[in-house]
């Protein structure tokens, strides 16, 4: 209820240029985490596709499997979630398979499912640093770091957070940090 009164005390004790930064790097998150969302979005479309297409192929050569367009939709939505992906179905899937004695249908959900592990590595990086705005390197060093420090949740929190880093050190880095640091203007 207060909401007001205690933005405007704070605006009060809070130095503008503070605040006008504040705001900028607040935006400037919001925009990561949205290009972050697309970014993922995108590589769960593709997993939806390949696997669609990798079942419906299996269907033509004779490979017995029920309900591929449901079951692309499900793990392509899994592959979406940050901590889960293809495998969370796939490999329990291919697991099944071979225990009801369904072998040509388990080798192929295998298959597809490391054809998907493999593109999924080569791709993700790529498209994360596209629509954020960093170097596929410093993104791969965001998702490791993120993940020895986080665990799996750090995937997606290591790029996030070095992008908020950027933005907010933008015009130490921009200057040259060792020339911000020795140099006196």
């Amino acid at each position: 209820f207060d909401r007001d009164y205690i933005i405007s005390t704070c605006k009060k004790q809070i130095p503008k240029k503070w605040i006008d930064k504040i705001k900028l790097i607040y935006k400037e998150t919001c925009n990561i985490v949205i290009e972050y969302i697309k970014a993922e979005a995108k590589l769960s479309g593709i997993c939806f596709i390949l696997v669609l297409t990798g079942l419906i192929i299996m269907g033509t050569m004779g490979i017995k499997l029920e309900y591929p367009v449901i079951m692309a939709i499900l793990i392509g939505f899994i592959d979406l979630l940050p901590l889960f992906g293809a495998g969370a179905v796939m490999i329990p899937w291919t697991i099944y398979l071979i225990i009801i004695k369904n072998i040509p249908a388990a080798i192929g959900v295998g298959i597809l499912w490391i054809i998907w592990a493999i593109i999924k590595n080569l791709l993700e990086p790529k498209m994360i640093s596209k629509q954020m705005g960093i170097h596929p390197v410093f993104t791969l060093i965001g998702m490791y770091t993120g993940f020895k420090i986080f665990g799996v949740l750090g995937l997606m929190l290591g790029p996030i957070t070095l992008l908020v880093l950027k933005n907010v050190f933008k015009e130490i880095i921009n200057k040259g940090i060792l020339k911000t640091i020795f140099e006196q203007d």
